[in-house]
């Protein structure tokens, strides 16, 4: 039986437990909700932990949920009972694990079991710091700002939209961040350079917890709990750490153990660990791909701009004041990102709906080429543009039948002044 008396002894126990805990609370985390890429999509139909998960939040928090979308992930009801769900379980069959450990295992196995668990987060924790680190690398998770946020009011964001807004405006920002969880992430994947790898990703992600709580953002639970892993993985240098900052002595960063130590095994690591780094690549290749033509692709920046509508005829004739709904107030090409070469009409009336087409121009032509952006068997319409000044367009077409003609006003984006003013360090430099 274990032996609680001496300090030691205790200490001792609570080792065992902690990576007993941690390596449980990894494996019923991950599955079958956080496998990413997509490979979490056909387990989550599994519901394997909704019936106790519902069960707690019913019975000791008396809330209600929507079964049918219990938003796993985001920070929700359902995801909160979640965190106590695991919790509670992972602490009862460490203790269950080991009382057993105590009557039938002989052998010492604790060192193993650390290696296994610091090994199964240093891989945890890179992949998915990665996956962040190269969204904000190549402007995937922010993207750039657009023209809709410009036009935006800040009173009308939600708290999250406004931090999403605020860091799209800097590629510098954004960049130097993404490397420094990259750079981090890569270094987890190698014993010898964990600690570093550790150290830089604590100071990102404390940043990131950070600013997730100061703006609401929806996955500030899960940002806290990358970062409580990352400390996790740390631990063992606490100590190292401590002598060296407070203490003021020499100290040697504690080395990560090697999983497998028989040479005839290593080959076989080193070859696994080779075919993993070239399937995240292919992974991160693929998503990163898929992004920029789904989102993020703009084949006509230069087309860019909102046109506020001066001269609206329809049919041969101004319309009507008891049409309000037919005459245009704005057309916006490319006003948001993530719906990449699509513009926006905006109608006098305020009660109708704005309507967004996906579209093509040929600059030689002067045709723009559009249709209905969600239905992508939607006949395709012509529109003919024509730039009558700098800054003044004329468009005329067919649209739902009615002949159209507009004379519009543009504003680029280099004529916000937040744009204009963009990288400009001297305030007293026109």
């Amino acid at each position: 039986m274990i032996d609680l008396k001496s300090n030691k002894n205790f200490f001792r126990f609570g080792q065992k437990f902690f990576w007993r805990f941690i390596f449980l609370f990894l494996i019923f985390y991950i599955f079958p909700y956080d496998l990413a890429f997509g490979f979490t999509d056909k387990f989550e139909e599994w519901r394997l932990w909704h019936k106790p998960i519902f069960w707690i939040g019913e019975h000791f928090l008396s809330w209600e949920f929507d079964y049918e979308t219990p938003l796993v992930g985001w920070d929700s009801k359902f995801e909160v009972c979640r965190y106590i769900f695991i919790f509670l379980l992972s602490t009862l069959l460490s203790i269950l694990w080991l009382f057993l450990d105590s009557f039938y295992l002989k052998i010492h196995y604790e060192e193993k079991l650390t290696s296994l668990t610091q090994t199964f987060l240093r891989y945890r924790i890179a992949i998915v710091m990665l996956h962040y680190g190269l969204a904000k690398v190549f402007m995937h998770q922010f993207g750039t700002i657009d023209i809709s946020t410009l036009e935006s009011t800040m009173g009308d964001y939600q708290p999250m939209g406004l931090m999403w807004g605020y860091l799209s405006f800097s590629e510098e920002i954004q960049v130097f961040s993404g490397w420094t969880e990259t750079i981090g992430a890569i270094l987890l994947f190698f014993r010898r350079t964990t600690f570093l790898g550790t150290f830089l990703l604590v100071i990102a992600l404390a940043n990131v917890v950070l600013w997730d709580i100061g703006f609401s953002v929806s996955v500030t639970m899960y940002a806290i709990q990358l970062l409580l892993l990352t400390l996790v993985l740390m631990s063992s240098q606490f100590k190292s750490i401590y002598n060296f900052l407070i203490k003021g002595k020499s100290a040697i960063a504690v080395e990560y153990k090697a999983l497998v130590t028989k040479s005839k095994y290593i080959r076989v690591v080193l070859a696994a660990k080779f075919i993993l780094f070239i399937g995240l690549a292919f992974l991160f290749a693929k998503d990163a791909i898929k992004l920029d033509k789904d989102y993020f692709s703009n084949n006509y920046e230069w087309f860019t701009g909102l046109h506020n509508i001066d001269l609206f005829i329809i049919n041969g004739d101004t319309i009507s004041t008891s049409e309000p709904q037919k005459k245009w107030k704005k057309i916006i090409f490319n006003d948001v990102i993530y719906f990449n070469d699509s513009f926006k009409i905006e109608f006098d009336d305020k009660e109708s709906e704005e309507e967004r087409f996906k579209y093509k121009v040929d600059s030689l032509t002067k045709v723009i080429t559009y249709r209905d952006y969600e239905d992508e068997k939607a006949p395709w319409s012509e529109m003919y543009y024509h730039q009558l000044e700098e800054n003044k367009y004329l468009f005329r077409g067919i649209f739902k039948s009615d002949t159209i003609s507009a004379k519009t006003t543009i504003k680029r984006l280099e004529d916000y002044n937040l744009i204009s003013k963009k990288g400009s360090w001297l305030i007293d430099l026109d």
